[in-house]
């Protein structure tokens, strides 16, 4: 039997006024960006018994469940499947390691999901039957939806960036063309060569600057090169080892407000397009040593100025864990506390009321002209071995804080997820929320729903062979 728990969600009062008058909110009073009828409620959720049929476990594509009114009115699609690998294959699908916007395109017609096999799949999203379809697009390099053009979709390749437009969508023609190489312009990186490694690739909000970072040295920890093209002015880079900032435009020279140098563990760019952040684990001292360390900084990408955010013990509320960016500040740690970008050691404001502890990779989508007004969303994932119910409020779920402070909370629904899985992006069921913040796109096991990597029906989730796919969450 099912428990539902009762709710203290707008929802209901929502539609009661609907009986009452014609106010133009009974249109739509659900989504962005009021989010009326999303859950609201501090309670301790746990999963439906028995479980819900996801569909097929290796062919379950459009399976559409709900949790039995545990989140009112939550529906969940499964977007991938089996058929979406190479033949014969069946790896798992993600959405990437990260929370960026920009993996569903301008009007959230069209989305990617990445393959554990290589490359990057494009699929189609019908908003009004809530249906995921196929087509023959799919990448091998790292791309990026613009924010502003639906059919356009840029790809990194290596140091060069190119932009892939879509001329029809009957026949899923792509125009390619190059429009920019770091190290083809002497002012940016003329001496990186062939990297072996790329961090994220971004793209602000606005499509006004692209990041990159690279290392020539090995893997990620390695690389020391922080790379902007802005379309129309050229590139920006920031070298963390020497300080050194280039480019083709604003200033240049050493950096000013730190005196760290580092390595990148990433860098990201911010829906802001002048502002980037970094993190390191790698210090160089200034006597040509090299020292462990945690850093998080803020890169203000048209100056010269790069901030430290404050790590423990040192600062308090210090920056530190994951979180997500804004187009003014970013949420940092358990309980996003929000780091402005132009002071970065001095948080103003916790978006989450209480400690949770789950691993909070966030997407913050934003509304041009209206910055910081639409949710923080997490994706909250607590690894529970052996397994066990949850324990606090928004364990394993889909929730969005409001970034002004005020405690409001948008419960969206389950995550789905053990947390066992052997890759990073599924275990954590990391997700991305779309540019205009109507859509949620997670990884999941499903609770073993979808099979294993091996092919078979069955999977056992402690062993970690179950594979992982994406599903959809209409935001409500």
């Amino acid at each position: 039997m099912i428990r539902i728990f009762p709710m203290r969600s707008l929802l209901s009062v929502v539609a009661f006024s609907c009986l009452l008058t014609s106010f133009a909110i009974c249109e739509n009073p659900c989504g962005p960006p009021s989010y009326a009828c999303a859950a609201s409620s501090q309670e301790v959720m746990q999963l439906p018994k028995p479980m819900p049929a996801m569909g097929d476990p290796l062919h379950g594509v459009n399976a559409h469940w709900t949790d039995g009114g545990i989140f009112p009115g939550a529906e969940y699609i499964r977007v991938t499947d089996a058929g979406d690998d190479n033949p014969g294959s069946f790896g798992s699908f993600s959405m990437g390691d990260s929370g960026e916007t920009s993996w569903v395109n301008a009007d959230s017609t069209l989305f990617l999901v990445a393959r554990a096999g290589g490359g990057y799949v494009i699929k189609t999203w019908d908003k009004v039957n809530k249906l995921a379809g196929r087509t023959p697009l799919v990448f091998r390099h790292e791309i990026a939806f613009d924010p502003q053009n639906p059919n356009l979709i840029w790809e990194r390749a290596g140091t060069q960036i190119y932009q892939n437009l879509i001329t029809s969508r009957s026949s899923w023609t792509v125009d390619r063309t190059l429009t920019f190489d770091f190290s083809a312009d002497p002012k940016c990186l003329p001496n990186l060569g062939k990297p072996t490694w790329s961090g994220i690739f971004g793209i602000s909000r606005d499509g006004g600057a692209l990041l990159s970072a690279y290392s020539n040295r090995g893997p990620q920890e390695t690389g020391v090169d922080v790379a902007v093209y802005y379309p129309g002015k050229g590139c920006r880079v920031l070298n963390t080892e020497t300080g050194e900032v280039t480019g083709d435009f604003g200033p240049t020279g050493k950096v000013v407000g730190t005196n760290l140098r580092f390595a990148l563990h990433e860098a990201v760019q911010a829906p802001n397009p002048d502002y980037a952040t970094m993190s390191s684990n790698r210090c160089f001292n200034a006597d040509g040593s090299e020292s462990k360390c945690t850093l998080y900084l803020v890169w203000e990408t048209t100056s010269l100025n790069l901030r430290e955010c404050g790590t423990w013990p040192f600062s308090h509320p210090y920056c530190d864990g994951h979180g997500t960016l804004g187009w003014n500040s970013w949420a940092k740690g358990g309980r996003y506390w929000l780091h402005p970008y132009d002071a970065p050691n001095n948080p103003d404001v916790n978006l989450i009321p209480f400690p949770i502890g789950t691993d909070d990779h966030g997407s913050w989508p934003q509304i041009l002209g209206k910055p910081d007004t639409l949710p923080a969303f997490a994706f909250t994932t607590k690894v529970k071995k052996p397994a066990g119910p949850n324990t606090i409020p928004f364990e394993n779920e889909v929730v969005g804080f409001d970034p002004s402070g005020s405690g409001k909370i948008y419960r969206e629904g389950f995550n789905w997820n053990s947390g066992w899985s052997s890759g990073f992006a599924c275990q954590n069921a990391i997700g991305r929320v779309s540019w205009s913040g109507d859509l949620a796109l997670l990884s999941t096991d499903g609770m073993g729903s979808f099979g294993s990597t091996s092919g078979s029906a069955e999977c056992d989730l402690e062993s970690g062979n179950c594979r992982c796919e994406v599903i959809a969450i209409r935001l409500k």
